[in-house]
């Protein structure tokens, strides 16, 4: 008996296989037919109601934005905004330094204000 080698894995399935102990193949052939017999809802149909009802699933997961793609993202949006901001300032200054050159200084407005009021007589 020591000079017995042990059983190879092999060996083993054999063995056991003669014995009758049912393999993974068996398990899911009965359970296959269970599910059918019993009218089950099987691992397809679960898949597919859950495909149906739109529930996300590890593919669907896998899809989403990543952490570093919303902060390229944001980062984009940032570059966008600062330029946009720039226009706009660059628009307002313009605007404003159009407004001063057609606006009267206060001393250009008191001296047109008493010519119209000497020659109609207003105020």
């Amino acid at each position: 008996m020591v000079k017995d080698k042990p059983l190879t894995r092999k060996e083993l399935v054999k063995t056991l296989k003669e014995v009758g102990v049912a393999t993974k193949d068996d398990v899911r052939q009965i359970v296959g037919e269970e599910i059918t017999k019993r009218k089950l809802a099987s691992r397809d149909d679960v898949r597919q109601i859950v495909k149906e009802m739109g529930v996300a699933t590890k593919d669907d997961l896998k899809k989403f934005a990543t952490k570093d793609d919303l902060v390229k993202s944001e980062n984009r949006l940032e570059r966008k905004l600062v330029i946009r901001m720039n226009k706009m300032e660059r628009s307002l200054s313009q605007s404003i330094a159009d407004f001063v050159e057609t606006t009267p200084t206060r001393q250009e407005f008191e001296v047109l204000k008493e010519r119209v009021s000497g020659k109609y007589g207003l105020i």
